[in-house]
């Protein structure tokens, strides 16, 4: 997996996708299919980014194939005053960034303490590689990752009213809540298989061929689900003949599902 805590400039203060999230998309849907952990951001009076007031800076990090990460304090009970949550502008407004938050308060390390979403990020990586060394499969499947995450994220750090926030397109500022790796771990711990009768937990990841049908759905996971919802979808063409399938990713939400195509395997 790949955790990344710095920005380039002009990203702060762009509303859209950025060359990056661009760039980063189209790395995750190739060899070796990295999870991408990426800091949400930080601001506060005077900082280097320049924009005015402070809290209008948007998520540095908006792709669809990574995860933004925000800073909630040691306990979980709140969020840090200084984590982004500005969320992009789309087209039929439904992006929520970050799509979670981890610890970065008061981190210590090689006698230093700091803060910030520069520590939530990674934090998030640790909790990724134990994930992938309870299955190795997910070394290669950063859709299942991202999922397993976002279910396993069952406690709200700000406010309890997550529905309501959603339907009400509220911006909120934790995502779909604190990391857990324990909650993860157990996920991890019981894959599943297609058609499998449902539980509790569980999880699964691959593609569908010709004769399974066409551009069907396959969720990984199944919890509460926020609104930058991680899903997978598997086509194949439409010529039986051929045995190659195509991965897309879904991307704009809740308004409309556009599907990226990416590559045949």
């Amino acid at each position: 997996m790949i955790s990344q805590s710095f920005h380039r400039g002009s990203e702060p203060s762009g509303s859209g996708l950025q060359s990056d999230d661009v760039l980063k998309d189209y790395l995750v849907l190739r060899w070796p299919y990295p999870t991408i952990l990426q800091a949400a951001g930080n601001y506060w009076m005077g900082d280097p980014d320049g924009i005015s007031p402070p809290s209008d800076e948007y998520v540095n990090h908006k792709g669809y194939n990574s995860l933004a990460i925000g800073n909630h304090h040691d306990t979980a009970g709140a969020m840090d005053g200084s984590s982004v949550f500005r969320n992009p502008a789309t087209t039929h407004g439904d992006r929520e960034l970050p799509e979670l938050a981890a610890n970065g308060t008061g981190v210590s390390a090689v006698s230093e303490s700091m803060s910030g979403t520069s520590f939530s990020a990674p934090a998030t990586a640790g909790v990724t590689a134990l994930l992938q060394d309870v299955d190795g499969t997910l070394c290669s499947w950063p859709e299942g990752c991202r999922a397993i995450l976002l279910a396993a994220a069952g406690r709200n750090v700000a406010g309890g009213t997550w529905w309501n926030d959603v339907v009400g397109r509220v911006d909120a500022s934790d995502g779909a809540g604190a990391l857990d790796a324990y909650a993860g771990m157990e996920i991890a711990q019981q894959r599943r298989w297609r058609d499998a009768p449902a539980t509790r937990r569980g999880w699964d990841v691959g593609t569908l061929s010709s004769a399974q049908g066409y551009m069907q759905p396959v969720l990984t996971t199944c919890s509460r689900l926020p609104s930058a919802l991680t899903m997978m979808i598997c086509a194949c063409p439409s010529d039986a003949s051929r045995s190659k399938t195509m991965r897309e990713v879904s991307g704009d939400h809740f308004g409309s599902m556009s599907k990226v195509p990416v590559e045949c395997v």
